[in-house]
């Protein structure tokens, strides 16, 4: 009984499917997410009456507004600074929808990473690895993420706009690190999808036809050897009248 799981186990993991290519491309859209959230240049700020020339998704992990008894101004205590005259609380609110997106993204890289690595033989798990559903989730969100962070320009500008002091002349934002690495996550999740979806496999019925013979029990194997093994019975003595 232990020799057949044995022999079952291994002509069983010898049927399940990894993508290699596909496993270190996920890898990678996980380190350049990692890194992108580690970053604290996501925005580069320049001519309007914020303190700091660049803004960062994980400053606003934690945090708190301080109140302000003056018009047009606010003061952001982030993890390690006070940030003032740089965020309205919709802008905040669009930072951590990106930290949240973020998150899910590593999340659902991380799912596609197992599955390509460690194989699978559930059909479910099969449809769900063949048709790159984690990739295609994964460049939806980084796609999601660059939106917001266009968004977010979009109300820095108008921000700045309203606290640029009289020697300033021009609002200037523009992207920096932080979004760069998820774009760059994002093409590469793309060709995390095209390594699965364009791969390609045996129907599923030869797959179930090779499972099924492979799983053949080693005591049947050696039966029919043993009736091939038997000596022929001698032929009957000729016919007499």
């Amino acid at each position: 009984m232990e020799a057949r799981l044995m022999n079952w186990g291994t002509r069983n993991w010898k049927h399940r499917e990894r993508n290699p290519v596909s496993a270190a491309c996920s890898v990678l859209v996980l380190t350049l997410l990692a890194v992108a959230l580690a970053q604290e240049r996501w925005f580069w700020l320049h001519g309007g009456g914020c303190n700091t020339s660049t803004l960062g998704i994980i400053q606003f992990l934690g945090g708190h507004f301080t109140a302000s008894s003056e018009k047009h101004t606010t003061f952001y205590s982030s993890k390690h600074e006070l940030l003032t005259n740089c965020v309205t609380t919709e802008i905040v609110q669009q930072m951590r929808m990106i930290l949240a997106f973020i998150l899910l993204t590593l999340c659902c890289t991380l799912f596609t990473f197992v599955l390509d690595t460690i194989g699978v033989t559930s059909r479910f798990l099969k449809v769900i690895r063949r048709t790159a559903i984690g990739s295609i989730i994964t460049v939806l969100l980084c796609c999601g993420i660059c939106g917001f962070c266009y968004w977010i320009t979009v109300l820095l500008v108008e921000w700045q706009n309203t606290t640029m002091p009289p020697s300033s002349y021009k609002v200037t934002v523009r992207f920096d690190i932080g979004f760069y690495l998820t774009a760059g996550a994002g093409t590469v999740a793309v060709i995390t999808t095209a390594a699965n979806s364009l791969r390609r496999y045996p129907p599923e019925t030869d797959d179930e036809q090779g499972l099924t013979e492979n799983e053949l029990s080693p005591s049947h194997s050696q039966r029919e050897s043993s009736l091939q093994a038997l000596p022929s019975a001698a032929p009957p003595p000729p016919y007499s009248p």
